[in-house]
Parts: C-alpha cells; structure tokens; sequence
C-alpha cells in the first residue's frame, strides 16, 4: 500500500482541552490526546488509496482472464481425452467382432 497523507488528523490541544473543561485532569487529558494521535498514525498504513483499489482492480482482471484460458485449456484436454476414449472404445468392438 502506498503511504498518504492522513485522511483526518486530530488537534491534539484542542481535544485535550476539550477534555479538561468538561473536567478531566490537564495531565490526563494531554496523554489521552497524544495516545489517540500515535493510534491514528499507526493505523494510516492499513487504509487502501483509491490508487491502492485500482491496481487491485486490474489484478483481479487479469486473474480472470488467466482463468478463463485455464477453463478453455482443461475443456480441450478433457475433449482431446473423451475423442481418445471413443477411439479406444471403437478399435477394442473393432477387433471383438
């Protein structure tokens, strides 16, 4: 994944003041913001950009498409082994009767 720009960040002197007028301790109030900005940082590296979703995008395509030349390969061996099969069948009633 790539790295970008965090997709919201947190004034961390405002939320601590926020928390310390609603009457949670400075000291607190301080760690807990700092604590909430490391966790947001941390996690920026597990969101996919819409870059990150493109190139998933064509990777699921091409995966596909090799599929499909798999599916188109295994019918052909499985004719290939059915017409061998018929032709075995018809050589073993050939020299029966």
């Amino acid at each position: 994944m790539s790295t970008t720009v965090p997709m919201f960040t947190i004034d961390t002197l405002l939320f601590s003041k926020k928390l310390e007028k609603s009457g949670m301790k400075k000291e607190t109030a301080e760690v807990l913001a700092e604590e909430i900005k490391e966790i947001q940082m941390q996690s920026q590296g597990a969101l996919a950009t819409k870059s990150d979703i493109l190139i998933l995008k064509s990777e699921i395509s091409e995966l596909k498409n090799e599929f499909k030349l798999i599916r188109h390969e295994i019918k052909i061996a499985m004719l290939t082994a059915m017409m061998g099969t018929g032709a075995i069948v018809a050589l073993i009633e050939k020299f029966i009767n």
